[in-house]
Protein backbone atom coordinates (compact mmCIF):
# COMPACT_ATOMS: atom_id res chain seq x y z
CA UNK A 1 0.00 0.00 0.00
CA UNK A 2 3.20 2.23 0.74
CA UNK A 3 4.62 1.96 -2.43
CA UNK A 4 1.13 2.84 -4.28
CA UNK A 5 0.83 5.84 -1.90
CA UNK A 6 4.46 6.83 -3.10
CA UNK A 7 2.83 6.38 -6.61
CA UNK A 8 -0.26 8.34 -6.19
CA UNK A 9 2.28 11.19 -4.98
CA UNK A 10 4.86 11.10 -7.24
CA UNK A 11 2.38 11.76 -10.09
CA UNK A 12 2.12 15.38 -9.02
CA UNK A 13 4.98 16.09 -10.63
CA UNK A 14 3.96 14.25 -13.87
CA UNK A 15 0.94 15.79 -15.60
CA UNK A 16 -1.00 18.83 -13.92
CA UNK A 17 -4.25 18.09 -12.59
CA UNK A 18 -7.26 18.00 -14.79
CA UNK A 19 -9.29 20.93 -15.56
CA UNK A 20 -12.87 21.33 -12.79
CA UNK A 21 -15.61 23.40 -12.54
CA UNK A 22 -14.79 26.96 -11.32
CA UNK A 23 -15.43 27.63 -7.55
CA UNK A 24 -15.95 31.89 -7.32
CA UNK A 25 -17.11 33.31 -4.09
CA UNK A 26 -20.97 33.61 -5.60
CA UNK A 27 -20.59 29.64 -7.13
CA UNK A 28 -19.54 28.71 -3.40
CA UNK A 29 -22.45 30.72 -1.66
CA UNK A 30 -24.87 29.15 -4.45
CA UNK A 31 -23.59 25.38 -3.24
CA UNK A 32 -23.78 25.93 0.03
CA UNK A 33 -27.60 27.32 -0.14
CA UNK A 34 -27.88 23.83 -2.42
CA UNK A 35 -27.01 21.85 0.55
CA UNK A 36 -28.87 23.64 2.82
CA UNK A 37 -31.69 23.18 0.98
CA UNK A 38 -31.37 19.21 0.89
CA UNK A 39 -30.69 19.28 4.42
CA UNK A 40 -34.09 21.44 5.17
CA UNK A 41 -35.64 18.87 2.69
CA UNK A 42 -34.20 15.66 4.75
CA UNK A 43 -35.50 16.80 8.04
CA UNK A 44 -38.67 17.89 7.25
CA UNK A 45 -39.35 14.46 5.19
CA UNK A 46 -38.70 12.12 7.95
CA UNK A 47 -39.45 14.61 11.03
CA UNK A 48 -41.87 11.32 11.44
CA UNK A 49 -39.70 8.52 11.30
CA UNK A 50 -37.71 8.64 14.74
CA UNK A 51 -39.97 6.76 16.91
CA UNK A 52 -40.19 3.34 14.70
CA UNK A 53 -39.51 0.58 16.80
CA UNK A 54 -36.57 -2.04 15.94
CA UNK A 55 -38.42 -4.50 13.47
CA UNK A 56 -38.38 -7.75 11.25
CA UNK A 57 -34.40 -8.58 11.44
CA UNK A 58 -33.59 -5.56 13.21
CA UNK A 59 -34.54 -7.41 16.35
CA UNK A 60 -31.78 -10.02 15.76
CA UNK A 61 -29.40 -7.62 14.63
CA UNK A 62 -29.92 -5.05 17.50
CA UNK A 63 -32.51 -5.15 20.29
CA UNK A 64 -31.33 -9.08 20.42
CA UNK A 65 -27.73 -8.97 19.62
CA UNK A 66 -25.62 -9.10 22.62
CA UNK A 67 -22.49 -7.57 20.79
CA UNK A 68 -23.06 -4.55 19.97
CA UNK A 69 -23.73 -3.91 23.75
CA UNK A 70 -20.17 -3.17 24.59
CA UNK A 71 -17.44 -1.99 22.59
CA UNK A 72 -14.54 -3.42 23.34
CA UNK A 73 -13.02 -5.84 22.90
CA UNK A 74 -13.80 -4.57 19.23
CA UNK A 75 -13.77 -7.46 17.71
CA UNK A 76 -16.41 -8.71 19.56
CA UNK A 77 -18.78 -6.36 18.33
CA UNK A 78 -18.20 -7.89 14.85
CA UNK A 79 -19.69 -10.99 15.95
CA UNK A 80 -22.89 -11.83 14.71
CA UNK A 81 -25.76 -14.44 14.94
CA UNK A 82 -25.53 -16.18 11.47
CA UNK A 83 -27.72 -14.72 8.68
CA UNK A 84 -28.68 -11.76 10.41
CA UNK A 85 -28.32 -8.55 8.46
CA UNK A 86 -25.40 -7.32 10.52
CA UNK A 87 -23.40 -10.86 10.08
CA UNK A 88 -20.10 -9.91 8.01
CA UNK A 89 -20.52 -6.29 8.16
CA UNK A 90 -18.28 -5.45 10.44
CA UNK A 91 -18.32 -2.00 9.95
CA UNK A 92 -22.32 -1.69 10.02
CA UNK A 93 -22.12 -3.44 13.62
CA UNK A 94 -19.66 -1.23 14.78
CA UNK A 95 -21.88 1.94 14.14
CA UNK A 96 -25.26 -0.06 15.83
CA UNK A 97 -22.70 -0.90 18.83
CA UNK A 98 -21.80 3.38 19.05
CA UNK A 99 -25.58 3.79 18.67
CA UNK A 100 -25.90 1.42 21.74
CA UNK A 101 -23.55 3.12 23.64
CA UNK A 102 -25.40 6.55 22.81
CA UNK A 103 -29.17 5.42 23.99
CA UNK A 104 -29.21 1.72 24.43
CA UNK A 105 -32.25 0.27 22.78
CA UNK A 106 -34.55 3.57 22.67
CA UNK A 107 -34.58 3.99 19.02
CA UNK A 108 -34.03 7.79 18.47
CA UNK A 109 -30.39 7.73 17.67
CA UNK A 110 -30.49 4.90 15.51
CA UNK A 111 -33.03 6.82 13.17
CA UNK A 112 -30.84 9.85 13.95
CA UNK A 113 -27.86 8.56 11.94
CA UNK A 114 -29.85 6.84 9.86
CA UNK A 115 -31.02 9.87 8.32
CA UNK A 116 -27.76 11.94 8.39
CA UNK A 117 -26.11 9.17 6.44
CA UNK A 118 -28.80 9.30 3.93
CA UNK A 119 -28.66 13.34 4.20
CA UNK A 120 -25.26 13.02 3.79
CA UNK A 121 -25.64 10.61 0.83
CA UNK A 122 -27.39 12.90 -1.36
CA UNK A 123 -25.01 15.71 -0.57
CA UNK A 124 -22.49 13.77 -2.29
CA UNK A 125 -24.51 12.40 -5.03
CA UNK A 126 -25.30 16.24 -5.34
CA UNK A 127 -21.40 17.06 -6.20
CA UNK A 128 -20.99 14.13 -8.44
CA UNK A 129 -23.86 15.21 -10.50
CA UNK A 130 -22.81 18.79 -10.52
CA UNK A 131 -19.58 18.50 -11.18
CA UNK A 132 -19.88 15.46 -13.69
CA UNK A 133 -22.05 18.04 -15.81
CA UNK A 134 -19.48 20.56 -15.29
CA UNK A 135 -16.74 18.34 -16.96
CA UNK A 136 -15.51 19.14 -20.56
CA UNK A 137 -17.02 16.31 -22.22
CA UNK A 138 -20.70 17.77 -20.83
CA UNK A 139 -19.82 21.00 -20.08
CA UNK A 140 -21.26 22.62 -23.56
CA UNK A 141 -25.04 20.94 -22.88
CA UNK A 142 -25.57 21.09 -19.19
CA UNK A 143 -23.01 23.55 -17.62
CA UNK A 144 -25.28 26.48 -17.41
CA UNK A 145 -27.79 24.47 -15.59
CA UNK A 146 -25.43 22.16 -13.74
CA UNK A 147 -26.33 23.60 -10.54
CA UNK A 148 -30.30 23.33 -10.77
CA UNK A 149 -30.13 20.05 -12.14
CA UNK A 150 -27.64 18.33 -9.98
CA UNK A 151 -30.13 19.45 -6.70
CA UNK A 152 -33.26 18.53 -8.58
CA UNK A 153 -31.43 14.53 -8.67
CA UNK A 154 -30.16 15.11 -5.45
CA UNK A 155 -33.82 16.30 -3.84
CA UNK A 156 -35.79 13.91 -6.21
CA UNK A 157 -33.51 10.96 -4.75
CA UNK A 158 -33.47 12.14 -1.54
CA UNK A 159 -37.33 12.32 -1.00
CA UNK A 160 -38.33 9.65 -2.98
CA UNK A 161 -40.89 6.80 -0.91
CA UNK A 162 -38.64 4.22 -2.38
CA UNK A 163 -35.70 5.38 -0.18
CA UNK A 164 -37.76 4.73 3.34
CA UNK A 165 -36.73 1.01 3.09
CA UNK A 166 -33.54 1.95 3.73
CA UNK A 167 -33.80 4.96 6.39
CA UNK A 168 -37.09 4.06 8.39
CA UNK A 169 -36.22 0.72 8.51
CA UNK A 170 -33.13 0.93 11.18
CA UNK A 171 -31.05 -2.38 10.22
CA UNK A 172 -31.17 -1.88 6.61
CA UNK A 173 -28.79 1.01 7.38
CA UNK A 174 -26.90 -1.07 5.82
CA UNK A 175 -27.90 -0.52 2.71
CA UNK A 176 -27.83 3.22 3.02
CA UNK A 177 -24.54 3.75 4.96
CA UNK A 178 -23.03 1.22 2.12
CA UNK A 179 -24.13 3.84 -0.45
CA UNK A 180 -22.96 6.95 0.72
CA UNK A 181 -19.67 4.98 1.26
CA UNK A 182 -20.10 3.85 -2.09
CA UNK A 183 -20.96 7.69 -3.23
CA UNK A 184 -17.85 8.88 -1.76
CA UNK A 185 -15.64 6.78 -3.00
CA UNK A 186 -16.45 8.09 -6.52
CA UNK A 187 -16.98 11.62 -5.44
CA UNK A 188 -13.36 11.89 -3.99
CA UNK A 189 -12.16 10.25 -7.06
CA UNK A 190 -13.53 13.03 -8.58
CA UNK A 191 -12.33 15.33 -7.09
CA UNK A 192 -8.97 14.07 -7.43
CA UNK A 193 -8.84 14.00 -11.18
CA UNK A 194 -9.52 17.96 -11.00
CA UNK A 195 -7.20 18.71 -8.09
CA UNK A 196 -3.50 19.91 -7.36
CA UNK A 197 -4.11 17.90 -4.53
CA UNK A 198 -5.30 14.72 -5.97
CA UNK A 199 -2.86 12.27 -3.47
CA UNK A 200 -5.44 13.33 -0.54
CA UNK A 201 -8.17 12.97 -2.47
CA UNK A 202 -7.08 9.30 -3.50
CA UNK A 203 -6.15 8.05 -0.69
CA UNK A 204 -9.44 9.43 0.71
CA UNK A 205 -11.27 7.10 -2.24
CA UNK A 206 -9.85 4.46 -1.10
CA UNK A 207 -10.19 4.55 2.70
CA UNK A 208 -13.61 5.05 2.43
CA UNK A 209 -14.31 2.22 -0.18
CA UNK A 210 -12.32 0.34 2.53
CA UNK A 211 -14.89 0.87 4.88
CA UNK A 212 -17.44 0.36 2.29
CA UNK A 213 -16.13 -3.13 2.07
CA UNK A 214 -16.83 -3.50 5.77
CA UNK A 215 -20.43 -2.53 5.47
CA UNK A 216 -22.24 -4.31 2.57
CA UNK A 217 -20.65 -6.57 -0.31
CA UNK A 218 -22.30 -4.39 -3.08
CA UNK A 219 -19.57 -1.96 -2.70
CA UNK A 220 -17.02 -4.86 -4.46
CA UNK A 221 -18.23 -3.22 -7.34
CA UNK A 222 -17.16 0.52 -6.56
CA UNK A 223 -13.70 0.25 -7.90
CA UNK A 224 -15.58 -1.24 -11.38
CA UNK A 225 -17.71 2.08 -11.67
CA UNK A 226 -14.95 4.62 -10.78
CA UNK A 227 -12.89 3.31 -13.28
CA UNK A 228 -15.59 3.19 -16.07
CA UNK A 229 -16.28 6.97 -14.68
CA UNK A 230 -12.66 7.79 -15.68
CA UNK A 231 -12.73 6.52 -19.12
CA UNK A 232 -16.47 7.63 -19.60
CA UNK A 233 -16.26 11.21 -18.55
CA UNK A 234 -12.30 11.87 -18.15
CA UNK A 235 -9.96 10.50 -19.92
CA UNK A 236 -9.66 9.27 -23.73
CA UNK A 237 -8.78 5.69 -23.09
CA UNK A 238 -8.15 3.29 -20.70
CA UNK A 239 -4.24 3.29 -21.50
CA UNK A 240 -4.12 6.61 -20.33
CA UNK A 241 -5.70 6.06 -17.56
CA UNK A 242 -3.37 2.80 -16.21
CA UNK A 243 -0.20 5.23 -17.13
CA UNK A 244 -1.63 8.48 -15.22
CA UNK A 245 -3.39 6.87 -11.90
CA UNK A 246 -2.72 3.00 -11.89
CA UNK A 247 -1.88 3.80 -7.74
CA UNK A 248 -5.64 5.00 -7.31
CA UNK A 249 -7.12 1.38 -8.96
CA UNK A 250 -4.08 -0.52 -7.45
CA UNK A 251 -5.53 1.15 -4.07
CA UNK A 252 -9.40 0.44 -4.88
CA UNK A 253 -8.49 -2.95 -5.95
CA UNK A 254 -6.44 -4.24 -2.82
CA UNK A 255 -9.75 -3.23 -0.93
CA UNK A 256 -11.17 -6.29 -2.54
CA UNK A 257 -8.65 -8.01 -0.11
CA UNK A 258 -11.12 -6.70 3.01
CA UNK A 259 -14.26 -8.48 0.86
CA UNK A 260 -12.53 -11.70 -0.09
CA UNK A 261 -11.65 -11.76 4.17
CA UNK A 262 -14.89 -10.53 5.48
CA UNK A 263 -16.27 -13.25 3.36
CA UNK A 264 -14.17 -15.87 3.99
CA UNK A 265 -14.13 -15.58 7.72
CA UNK A 266 -18.07 -14.52 8.04
CA UNK A 267 -20.09 -16.60 5.37
CA UNK A 268 -23.37 -15.96 5.02
CA UNK A 269 -24.56 -19.10 4.05
CA UNK A 270 -27.66 -20.10 6.02
CA UNK A 271 -29.42 -17.00 3.84
CA UNK A 272 -27.27 -16.89 0.76
CA UNK A 273 -26.01 -19.31 -2.22
CA UNK A 274 -27.14 -22.40 -3.82
CA UNK A 275 -28.21 -25.04 -0.70
CA UNK A 276 -31.62 -24.24 -0.59
CA UNK A 277 -33.65 -26.89 -1.78
CA UNK A 278 -36.16 -25.95 -4.76
CA UNK A 279 -34.05 -22.48 -5.42
CA UNK A 280 -31.18 -22.91 -7.65
CA UNK A 281 -29.54 -20.26 -10.03
CA UNK A 282 -31.99 -20.39 -12.98
CA UNK A 283 -35.40 -20.16 -10.62
CA UNK A 284 -33.84 -16.99 -8.63
CA UNK A 285 -32.57 -15.28 -12.05
CA UNK A 286 -35.96 -15.90 -13.36
CA UNK A 287 -37.58 -14.24 -10.55
CA UNK A 288 -35.48 -11.35 -10.69
CA UNK A 289 -36.33 -10.72 -14.32
CA UNK A 290 -40.05 -9.88 -13.11
CA UNK A 291 -38.93 -8.78 -9.66
CA UNK A 292 -36.78 -5.89 -11.32
CA UNK A 293 -39.31 -4.82 -13.97
CA UNK A 294 -42.67 -5.54 -12.39
CA UNK A 295 -41.46 -3.53 -9.15
CA UNK A 296 -38.24 -1.97 -8.68
CA UNK A 297 -38.62 -0.29 -12.15
CA UNK A 298 -42.16 0.39 -11.66
CA UNK A 299 -41.93 1.83 -7.98
CA UNK A 300 -38.89 4.24 -9.23
CA UNK A 301 -41.79 5.78 -11.01
CA UNK A 302 -44.81 5.17 -9.34
CA UNK A 303 -43.67 4.50 -5.59
CA UNK A 304 -47.42 2.77 -4.30
CA UNK A 305 -47.52 0.57 -2.96
CA UNK A 306 -44.13 -0.15 -0.73
CA UNK A 307 -44.30 -3.16 0.96
CA UNK A 308 -42.04 -4.18 3.96
CA UNK A 309 -41.67 -7.85 2.99
CA UNK A 310 -42.95 -9.21 -0.72
CA UNK A 311 -43.38 -12.80 0.03
CA UNK A 312 -42.28 -13.35 -3.55
CA UNK A 313 -43.35 -16.53 -5.18
CA UNK A 314 -40.11 -18.23 -6.66
CA UNK A 315 -40.91 -18.86 -10.93
CA UNK A 316 -40.23 -22.10 -12.00
CA UNK A 317 -41.45 -21.54 -15.46
CA UNK A 318 -39.48 -19.15 -17.93
CA UNK A 319 -42.51 -18.36 -19.83
CA UNK A 320 -44.32 -16.64 -16.85
CA UNK A 321 -40.93 -14.13 -17.11
CA UNK A 322 -40.92 -13.63 -20.90
CA UNK A 323 -42.34 -10.32 -21.43
CA UNK A 324 -40.23 -9.09 -17.99
CA UNK A 325 -37.24 -10.67 -19.72
CA UNK A 326 -37.59 -8.73 -22.60
CA UNK A 327 -37.74 -5.73 -21.38
CA UNK A 328 -34.78 -6.68 -19.30
CA UNK A 329 -32.52 -7.74 -22.67
CA UNK A 330 -33.48 -4.15 -23.95
CA UNK A 331 -32.42 -2.27 -21.41
CA UNK A 332 -29.14 -4.38 -21.00
CA UNK A 333 -28.93 -3.95 -25.16
CA UNK A 334 -29.38 -0.18 -24.91
CA UNK A 335 -26.90 0.17 -22.31
CA UNK A 336 -24.20 -1.74 -24.22
CA UNK A 337 -25.11 0.60 -27.41
CA UNK A 338 -25.22 3.80 -25.28
CA UNK A 339 -21.98 3.14 -23.81
CA UNK A 340 -20.32 2.46 -27.35
CA UNK A 341 -22.15 5.51 -29.11
CA UNK A 342 -23.15 7.73 -25.89
CA UNK A 343 -21.42 6.53 -23.53
CA UNK A 344 -22.88 9.38 -20.63
CA UNK A 345 -25.71 7.47 -21.05
CA UNK A 346 -24.66 4.38 -21.42
CA UNK A 347 -22.50 4.63 -17.34
CA UNK A 348 -26.26 5.31 -16.03
CA UNK A 349 -26.83 1.76 -17.69
CA UNK A 350 -23.84 0.10 -16.38
CA UNK A 351 -24.80 1.74 -12.74
CA UNK A 352 -28.15 0.99 -12.65
CA UNK A 353 -26.93 -3.13 -13.44
CA UNK A 354 -23.69 -3.37 -11.73
CA UNK A 355 -24.89 -2.37 -8.72
CA UNK A 356 -28.15 -4.12 -8.60
CA UNK A 357 -26.55 -7.09 -10.20
CA UNK A 358 -24.50 -8.83 -6.93
CA UNK A 359 -28.66 -9.21 -5.04
CA UNK A 360 -30.60 -9.41 -8.02
CA UNK A 361 -28.86 -11.67 -10.63
CA UNK A 362 -28.27 -15.73 -10.30
CA UNK A 363 -26.79 -15.78 -6.57
CA UNK A 364 -30.14 -17.20 -4.26
CA UNK A 365 -31.05 -14.47 -1.57
CA UNK A 366 -33.39 -17.03 0.06
CA UNK A 367 -35.25 -14.73 2.75
CA UNK A 368 -35.39 -11.68 0.54
CA UNK A 369 -36.29 -12.32 -3.06
CA UNK A 370 -37.43 -9.06 -3.40
CA UNK A 371 -36.71 -6.25 -0.88
CA UNK A 372 -37.07 -2.36 -1.45
CA UNK A 373 -33.91 -1.39 -0.23
CA UNK A 374 -31.43 -2.85 -2.98
CA UNK A 375 -32.66 0.09 -5.21
CA UNK A 376 -31.37 2.82 -2.50
CA UNK A 377 -27.97 3.29 -5.11
CA UNK A 378 -29.18 1.72 -8.41
CA UNK A 379 -32.52 4.54 -8.16
CA UNK A 380 -29.49 7.40 -8.55
CA UNK A 381 -29.15 6.04 -11.82
CA UNK A 382 -32.84 6.21 -13.06
CA UNK A 383 -33.61 9.60 -11.22
CA UNK A 384 -30.03 10.92 -13.16
CA UNK A 385 -31.39 9.93 -16.20
CA UNK A 386 -35.19 11.50 -16.14
CA UNK A 387 -34.09 14.82 -14.94
CA UNK A 388 -31.40 15.00 -17.84
CA UNK A 389 -33.93 13.45 -19.97
CA UNK A 390 -35.98 15.23 -19.32
CA UNK A 391 -33.88 19.04 -19.47
CA UNK A 392 -32.69 17.66 -23.02
CA UNK A 393 -36.24 17.33 -24.08
CA UNK A 394 -37.62 20.63 -22.73
CA UNK A 395 -34.76 22.61 -24.21
CA UNK A 396 -36.04 21.52 -27.79
CA UNK A 397 -39.59 22.72 -27.46
CA UNK A 398 -39.21 26.21 -28.42
CA UNK A 399 -38.09 27.87 -31.58
CA UNK A 400 -34.62 29.89 -31.20
CA UNK A 401 -31.79 29.22 -28.07
CA UNK A 402 -32.97 31.43 -25.65
CA UNK A 403 -36.49 30.80 -25.62
CA UNK A 404 -35.31 27.16 -25.01
CA UNK A 405 -33.53 27.97 -21.95
CA UNK A 406 -36.02 30.35 -20.31
CA UNK A 407 -38.94 27.92 -21.30
CA UNK A 408 -37.12 24.59 -20.82
CA UNK A 409 -35.92 25.96 -17.00
CA UNK A 410 -39.69 27.14 -15.79
CA UNK A 411 -41.30 24.22 -16.97
CA UNK A 412 -38.47 21.97 -15.49
CA UNK A 413 -38.70 23.82 -12.38
CA UNK A 414 -42.42 23.48 -12.32
CA UNK A 415 -42.71 19.94 -13.03
CA UNK A 416 -39.33 19.00 -10.62
CA UNK A 417 -40.67 21.46 -7.91
CA UNK A 418 -44.34 18.95 -8.40
CA UNK A 419 -42.29 15.91 -7.79
CA UNK A 420 -40.39 16.90 -4.85
CA UNK A 421 -43.65 18.07 -2.98
CA UNK A 422 -45.49 14.83 -4.30
CA UNK A 423 -42.20 12.47 -3.21
CA UNK A 424 -41.91 14.70 0.49
CA UNK A 425 -45.25 14.21 1.31
CA UNK A 426 -45.71 10.50 0.07
CA UNK A 427 -42.23 9.21 2.59
CA UNK A 428 -43.93 11.55 5.32
CA UNK A 429 -46.98 8.93 4.87
CA UNK A 430 -45.10 5.77 4.67
CA UNK A 431 -43.01 6.39 7.97
CA UNK A 432 -46.38 6.80 9.73
CA UNK A 433 -46.54 2.49 8.73
CA UNK A 434 -43.21 2.40 10.33
CA UNK A 435 -44.34 4.01 13.24
CA UNK A 436 -45.27 0.54 15.13
CA UNK A 437 -45.23 -3.25 14.62
CA UNK A 438 -48.96 -3.65 14.05
CA UNK A 439 -49.03 -0.89 11.80
CA UNK A 440 -46.41 -2.08 9.20
CA UNK A 441 -47.29 -5.53 9.47
CA UNK A 442 -51.30 -4.24 8.59
CA UNK A 443 -49.87 -2.31 6.06
CA UNK A 444 -48.01 -5.72 4.55
CA UNK A 445 -50.94 -8.12 5.08
CA UNK A 446 -53.41 -5.84 3.21
CA UNK A 447 -50.82 -5.26 0.35
CA UNK A 448 -49.57 -9.18 0.47
CA UNK A 449 -52.71 -11.18 1.56
CA UNK A 450 -51.34 -14.53 0.53
CA UNK A 451 -47.95 -13.48 2.15
CA UNK A 452 -47.34 -16.36 5.13
CA UNK A 453 -44.52 -14.60 6.60
CA UNK A 454 -46.22 -11.05 7.04
CA UNK A 455 -49.33 -12.83 8.73
CA UNK A 456 -46.80 -14.98 11.11
CA UNK A 457 -45.34 -11.59 11.95
CA UNK A 458 -48.49 -9.83 12.39
CA UNK A 459 -49.45 -12.63 14.39
CA UNK A 460 -46.45 -12.35 16.98
CA UNK A 461 -47.54 -9.00 17.10
CA UNK A 462 -50.88 -9.83 18.51
CA UNK A 463 -50.03 -12.44 20.76
CA UNK A 464 -46.85 -10.47 22.16
CA UNK A 465 -50.13 -7.69 23.44
CA UNK A 466 -51.92 -10.41 24.98
CA UNK A 467 -54.26 -10.46 22.16
CA UNK A 468 -54.35 -14.18 21.80
CA UNK A 469 -57.40 -14.72 19.51
CA UNK A 470 -56.46 -12.28 16.82
CA UNK A 471 -52.84 -14.16 16.84
CA UNK A 472 -53.86 -17.71 16.24
CA UNK A 473 -56.17 -16.23 13.64
CA UNK A 474 -53.72 -15.08 11.61
CA UNK A 475 -51.30 -18.27 12.29
CA UNK A 476 -53.65 -20.38 11.45
CA UNK A 477 -54.34 -18.14 7.62
CA UNK A 478 -50.28 -18.36 7.14
CA UNK A 479 -50.40 -22.26 8.06
CA UNK A 480 -53.42 -22.55 4.96
CA UNK A 481 -50.93 -20.96 2.77
CA UNK A 482 -47.74 -22.93 3.62
CA UNK A 483 -48.90 -26.00 5.44
CA UNK A 484 -44.71 -26.54 6.13
CA UNK A 485 -44.49 -23.04 8.27
CA UNK A 486 -42.47 -24.70 10.86
CA UNK A 487 -42.36 -20.96 12.61
CA UNK A 488 -46.25 -20.32 12.21
CA UNK A 489 -47.19 -23.95 14.62
CA UNK A 490 -44.45 -22.96 16.58
CA UNK A 491 -45.89 -19.32 17.41
CA UNK A 492 -49.52 -20.77 17.34
CA UNK A 493 -48.32 -23.53 19.72
CA UNK A 494 -47.01 -20.77 22.42
CA UNK A 495 -50.15 -18.59 21.55
CA UNK A 496 -52.30 -22.01 22.47
CA UNK A 497 -50.00 -22.48 25.50
CA UNK A 498 -50.47 -18.77 26.66
CA UNK A 499 -53.97 -18.73 26.73
CA UNK A 500 -54.50 -22.55 28.34
CA UNK A 501 -55.44 -24.40 25.15
CA UNK A 502 -52.09 -27.04 26.53
CA UNK A 503 -53.22 -30.32 23.84
CA UNK A 504 -54.13 -27.67 21.23
CA UNK A 505 -50.25 -26.36 21.47
CA UNK A 506 -48.61 -29.61 22.09
CA UNK A 507 -50.65 -30.47 18.75
CA UNK A 508 -48.46 -28.21 17.49
CA UNK A 509 -45.27 -28.77 18.32
CA UNK A 510 -46.02 -32.90 17.34
CA UNK A 511 -46.57 -31.41 13.89
CA UNK A 512 -43.19 -29.40 13.78
CA UNK A 513 -41.71 -32.29 15.33
CA UNK A 514 -43.22 -34.41 12.32
CA UNK A 515 -41.87 -31.80 9.92
CA UNK A 516 -38.53 -31.82 11.45
CA UNK A 517 -37.54 -34.17 13.89
CA UNK A 518 -34.51 -32.18 14.79
CA UNK A 519 -36.22 -29.55 15.84
CA UNK A 520 -34.68 -28.65 19.37
CA UNK A 521 -36.75 -25.48 20.32
CA UNK A 522 -39.67 -27.76 19.75
CA UNK A 523 -38.86 -30.54 22.07
CA UNK A 524 -37.96 -27.90 24.61
CA UNK A 525 -41.62 -25.90 24.21
CA UNK A 526 -43.55 -29.40 24.47
CA UNK A 527 -41.67 -30.51 27.45
CA UNK A 528 -42.77 -26.84 28.98
CA UNK A 529 -46.26 -27.41 27.76
CA UNK A 530 -46.29 -31.04 29.11
CA UNK A 531 -44.60 -30.05 32.38
CA UNK A 532 -47.60 -27.71 32.41
CA UNK A 533 -49.98 -30.32 32.46
CA UNK A 534 -48.13 -32.03 35.45
CA UNK A 535 -46.94 -34.52 32.99
CA UNK A 536 -43.37 -34.62 34.23
CA UNK A 537 -41.56 -38.04 33.04
CA UNK A 538 -42.55 -36.89 29.45
CA UNK A 539 -41.19 -32.85 30.23
CA UNK A 540 -37.94 -34.48 31.21
CA UNK A 541 -37.39 -36.50 28.37
CA UNK A 542 -38.44 -33.95 25.82
CA UNK A 543 -35.88 -31.32 27.75
CA UNK A 544 -33.63 -34.39 27.53
CA UNK A 545 -34.03 -34.85 23.84
CA UNK A 546 -33.43 -30.78 23.39
CA UNK A 547 -30.60 -30.95 25.19
CA UNK A 548 -29.05 -33.79 22.41
CA UNK A 549 -30.17 -31.52 19.43
CA UNK A 550 -28.73 -28.80 20.98
CA UNK A 551 -25.52 -30.07 21.70
CA UNK A 552 -25.37 -31.42 18.21
CA UNK A 553 -25.76 -28.26 16.72
CA UNK A 554 -23.05 -26.38 18.91
CA UNK A 555 -25.93 -23.97 20.90
CA UNK A 556 -24.03 -23.97 23.73
CA UNK A 557 -26.07 -21.05 25.34
CA UNK A 558 -29.65 -22.88 24.40
CA UNK A 559 -27.96 -25.93 26.11
CA UNK A 560 -27.29 -24.31 29.20
CA UNK A 561 -31.09 -22.73 29.36
CA UNK A 562 -33.05 -26.16 28.81
CA UNK A 563 -30.31 -27.48 31.49
CA UNK A 564 -31.64 -24.94 33.96
CA UNK A 565 -35.11 -25.76 33.27
CA UNK A 566 -34.51 -29.60 33.16
CA UNK A 567 -33.55 -28.88 37.00
CA UNK A 568 -36.23 -26.86 37.80
CA UNK A 569 -39.09 -29.18 36.61
CA UNK A 570 -37.01 -32.39 38.20
CA UNK A 571 -37.64 -30.04 41.62
CA UNK A 572 -41.37 -29.64 40.74
CA UNK A 573 -41.70 -33.66 40.15
CA UNK A 574 -43.95 -35.14 42.63
CA UNK A 575 -41.67 -38.16 43.16
CA UNK A 576 -37.98 -39.70 43.34
CA UNK A 577 -36.21 -39.43 40.50
CA UNK A 578 -36.47 -43.29 38.84
CA UNK A 579 -32.25 -44.03 38.82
Amino acid sequence: MSAIIGQISSQQGESAPLPGPTTGRFQRLLILAGGAVIIVAGLLAYHNSFSGPFIFDGKTSISENSHIRRLWPIWHVFRAQPGATVSGRPVLSLSLALNYRISGLNVWSYHAVNLAVHILAALTLFGIVRRTLLCEKLRARFGKASFSLALICALIWLLHPLQTGSVTYIVQRAESLMGLFYLLSLYCAIRGFSSAKSRLWYIAAILVCALGMGTKEVVATAPVIVLLYDRVFVSRSFKEIFARRWGLYAGLAATWIIFVGIALSAPRGSTVGFGFSGLGWLEYSMTQCKVIVSTYLKLSFWPSPLILDYGWPIVERFGDVVPYALVLAALLIGTVLALRYYPAWGFLGVWFFVILGPSSSIVPIFTEVAAEHRMYLPLAAIVVAVVLGGYVILTRLAISDKQRASFGQALGYVLAGGVVVIFAVLTIERNYDYASELLIWDATVSDCPDNHRALNNRGLVYSAEGNYPLAIRDFDQAIVLNPVYVRAYNNRAIAYGSSGELDLAIRDLNKIIELNPNHAKAYNNRGVTYANKGEFDQAIRDFEKAIQLAQASGDQKFVESIQRTLELYKAKRPYPQAK
